[in-house]
C-alpha cells in the first residue's frame, strides 16, 4: 500500500470471530456452573451463553443465581 497525501483508500478485511471462555453462570436450582462465551445479557435479565463453538445455550434470570467473568490466570 503506498501513501499519498489527500488520498484515501478503502479496504476490505474479513474478521474471524476467535472462541474464548470469558463467563461463568451458576444455576440455583443443583449449584451447576456453566462456562463459556457471554453472547448477550437481555433487559430481562436472560443470558445467552455459547459454552463451546456453536453451542448455545439460555438461562432465564430465575434460573441464574450469580454471572461472573472469568479471572486471566
Amino acid at each position: 500500500m503506498t501513501v499519498v497525501a489527500r488520498k484515501t483508500v478503502s479496504r476490505e478485511v474479513s474478521l474471524q470471530k476467535i472462541w474464548v471462555k470469558d463467563t461463568t453462570v451458576v444455576l440455583r436450582q443443583d449449584q451447576r456452573v456453566r462456562e463459556g462465551m457471554l453472547i448477550a445479557k437481555y433487559p430481562n435479565g436472560t443470558v445467552r451463553l455459547e459454552t463451546s463453538p456453536g453451542v448455545f445455550e439460555e438461562y432465564a434470570a430465575d434460573e441464574i443465581q450469580t454471572v461472573a467473568p472469568i479471572k486471566a490466570p
